[in-house]
């Protein structure tokens, strides 16, 4: 009986938090950027640490919002696999393989783009 499993609920609830946390940070990255002057972005370009910082601070928003895509459709995917419908488990493995194979066209049509650039 496939509404026993705890899993998924706890990803829907982990997915919402996680958007939560991106809207959050977002708010957080605005009052922030607001506050910037430019001596402020002067010192932060001299020092290593302080411009890594800054940099994790202006991906955490974006990160979070992964985070809240990729948790609810892991839960919906198990969900999906422990129950006992033989069409959404096939269209489960279809959609994977859709994904996967998209990443791989990205991915490599970057790699194709760089190497066509240095070539140049």
């Amino acid at each position: 009986m496939p509404w026993g499993y705890t899993f998924p609920y706890i990803c829907l609830l982990g997915g919402g938090l996680s958007s939560a946390l991106s809207v959050a940070n977002g708010l957080g990255l605005i009052m922030f950027l607001n506050a910037v002057k430019f001596r402020t972005v002067k010192e932060m370009r001299t020092s290593i640490p302080k411009l890594a910082l800054i940099v994790v601070l202006l991906g955490m928003p974006f990160f979070w919002l992964l985070l809240g895509i990729l948790i609810p459709i892991m839960g919906m995917a198990v969900a999906v696999w422990i129950g006992n419908s033989t069409f959404a488990k096939a269209a489960l493995v279809v959609g994977i393989m859709g994904l996967l194979g998209s990443i791989l066209v990205i991915f490599t049509s970057f790699l194709v783009i760089l190497i066509s650039e240095d070539n140049e």
